[in-house]
């Protein structure tokens, strides 16, 4: 936790009094970084003179470890400091499996060429 938790007395962030607005610059603290490896392999299998079969198999996220995205940005909220959503849910709404961190997918394709 970024502010110690709610029941810290002197957390390193405070609101500010009043209407006053805080003196603390933009950006000073700073998510989590992002890390993932996918992997792809493909073969070309040569069946009949010009014809041939492709087999390909992508795997993304191969590790699936978990990448944190949404961290609450509210000083008043009892949460404030702590990722509540992954970085696959903090993206919008175009899908949580194409987007980075998400899940783990496995796609195969086959392709008969001639």
């Amino acid at each position: 936790m970024l502010n110690g938790g709610p029941k810290v007395a002197d957390g390193a962030f405070r609101l500010p009094v009043g209407s006053l607005q805080g003196n603390a610059s933009r950006n000073i603290a700073r998510g989590f970084e992002a890390q993932q490896v996918s992997l792809s392999l493909r073969r070309d299998i040569h069946l009949y003179k010009s014809l041939g079969l492709q087999v390909r198999g992508d795997v993304f996220n191969v590790s699936n470890s978990p990448d944190f995205g949404y961290v609450v940005a509210n000083l008043g909220d009892q949460l404030f400091g702590q990722p509540t959503l992954s970085l696959n849910q903090s993206h919008g709404q175009s899908g949580s499996l194409y987007q980075p961190g998400g899940p783990g997918p496995l796609q195969w394709m086959f392709r008969v060429r001639w």
